[in-house]
């Protein structure tokens, strides 16, 4: 009986330590597209124009005066 939990123990073990080391590669994976979106959403709002001026021009106008 305990060999057989010694082994049922270093098979969870394993898949712990392969669940664990997933979550890192996902969450790697994630942050990086993450991260990549985020710059290009950040490009897309330095670069927007309303009107002819800047999206913290037009915030500026329509909001802060």
């Amino acid at each position: 009986m305990d060999s057989i939990n010694k082994e049922v123990l270093g098979d969870l073990l394993h898949c712990m330590q392969y669940l664990e080391n997933s979550g890192k590669t996902l969450q790697e994976i994630f942050t990086t597209k993450n991260l990549a979106k985020v710059m290009h959403i950040k490009a897309e709002l330095q670069n927007f124009r309303k009107g002819g001026i800047s999206l913290i021009e037009y915030i500026q106008i329509k909001y802060l005066r």
